[in-house]
């Protein structure tokens, strides 16, 4: 039998709750706190109403956990999105599925060397990746269409940053531009 494959996906540790917020309410030791309050003719109102007020009475406790102060415009909103970066998957920020990347700046380091060897005249991509190869010995393992490739995806990361970086500030890079007049 095959034993299923395991996420790769991080499970977000609970936050730490402390005090009366790590201290569920005990439905037996609840029942007879009903009774007590309400007498033996209690009713299932009587429940719901005092369950509610033990609830209301952790909130300030739940506010501080958070860091929202209780007269803060819109705690409701920040508490609601703190709850909500905790518990709802959806909030929360994951590693893609599939073979770990590589750090970015391990393809800057590579771009490098191969960049200025293919600066040199006569120098192509596919000749500056075999040359990088015998120059530098930590790149021996990789094969030479694995680092054209790297090489070509460093250079579209850089375009996507450049692009991204022009349009946060309002320009158009200039290959974006018709400039056909």
């Amino acid at each position: 039998m095959k034993k299923p494959k395991k996420s790769r996906q991080p499970v977000k540790e609970r936050p730490k709750f402390t005090g009366v917020l790590n201290q569920p309410i005990v439905e037996s030791a609840f029942c007879k706190e009903v009774v007590e309050i309400y007498g033996p003719s209690a009713t299932s109102e009587d429940a719901d109403k005092r369950l509610l007020d033990l609830r209301i009475a952790k909130i300030p406790m739940l506010l501080d956990h958070y860091g929202i102060k209780g007269d803060d415009d819109g705690l409701w909103a920040k508490l609601s999105y703190a709850l909500a970066c905790d518990f709802v998957p959806g909030f929360q920020l994951a590693r893609s599925r599939g073979r770990p990347s590589k750090p970015w700046w391990e393809d800057e380091i590579l771009f490098d060397k191969i960049h200025d060897i293919a600066k040199e005249p006569g120098r192509g991509i596919s000749d500056a990746v075999r040359i990088a190869q015998k120059r530098y010995p930590e790149l021996r393992p990789y094969t030479a269409d694995g680092l054209e490739a790297r090489y070509y995806e460093t250079v579209k990361r850089a375009e996507r940053v450049s692009v991204a970086a022009a349009a946060a500030l309002g320009h158009r890079p200039d290959h974006l531009v018709n400039n056909d007049k």
